[in-house]
């Protein structure tokens, strides 16, 4: 006794044993998404469509305002001077990597390198938050 046979990869829908009618609606669209410019509309309105049902958030440069503030306020009221010779110091390499004349590699790795090393480092010299 054989085995069952197995469907093929590429056989439709109907064939693969999922009814007669189960490809009918991919049958259909297939022609009309053929072209690349089809394609490229109906994934414009998709994308349209997709934005206008999210709504923005209403109060967000209300929020990016309020948060530059307060690093600024964190910034006045921290280290200053520190803060801003550890900026320098970071500036130096950086500006020697970007006009070393290497690759764009070792330039992008030495310059994110530099900048974590900022971010991780300057946080002591900022004040605490308000409330802490």
């Amino acid at each position: 006794m054989n085995p069952p046979a197995t469907p093929s990869p590429d056989a439709r829908p109907s064939q693969a044993g999922a009814g007669p009618n189960a490809g009918t609606a991919a049958a259909a669209a297939r022609p009309v998404l053929r072209a690349p410019r089809q394609r490229l509309r109906s994934g414009a309105r998709l994308l349209a469509a997709a934005i206008t049902a999210t709504p923005a958030p209403r109060h967000l440069a209300r929020h990016a305002a309020a948060a530059i503030r307060l690093a600024l306020a964190r910034v006045r009221h921290g280290r200053p001077g520190t803060l801003a010779l550890r900026t320098a110091g970071a500036l130096i390499p950086a500006g020697a990597a970007l006009h070393s004349g290497a690759g764009p590699a070792p330039v992008v790795g030495t310059v994110t390198g530099i900048a974590i090393c900022l971010a991780l480092t300057a946080r002591g010299d900022l004040a605490p938050p308000p409330g802490r």
